[in-house]
């Protein structure tokens, strides 16, 4: 019998695939065209682009590549893949964290949001952490 990949799985997979390949285009960009990079930096519009103002494009594009791999993994039930997914997660949410923390002043709506960022993050890893799903990662490759 074949085990079905969890549908939360699936969307995390999806995710980490899509945020590694939206930081990649911005490292791409950096190194290929550094005025158009450094616009993008002044008019700030583009979600999560605070990270990239002190991220080299090496750097920037290594993220991205970590995350893609990440999520390779997580489409193919590989336990390293949970596991390295939850530590970046959980990282991540320490740095979200700390910005909210050590940042002079907050709007209401960036609170709201770094708030529920940090909840998000806390339920996927809790989900990649919970026995259902770990069971799954962990079946030998010839049961899913």
């Amino acid at each position: 019998m074949r085990m079905q990949r969890p549908i939360g799985v699936t969307l995390i997979a999806i995710a980490s695939c899509l945020i590694g390949a939206y930081i990649c285009c911005f490292g791409l960009i950096a190194l290929t065209s550094p005025v158009l990079f450094a616009l993008a930096l002044l008019v700030r519009r583009f979600p999560f682009f605070y990270a990239f103002e002190i991220a080299n494009p090496y750097l920037t594009l290594l993220v991205g590549t970590f995350w893609i791999i990440i999520g390779w993994g997580l489409f193919k039930l590989q336990n390293w893949a949970r596991v390295a997914a939850m530590v970046a997660i959980v990282a991540g949410t320490g740095m979200v964290l700390s910005g909210l923390i050590l940042a002079p002043a907050h709007s209401r709506w960036s609170l709201l949001w770094g708030v529920l960022e940090v909840l998000v993050r806390l339920m996927v890893v809790g989900y990649l952490f919970s026995a259902s799903v770990a069971e799954r990662f962990l079946k030998p490759a010839k049961a899913r």
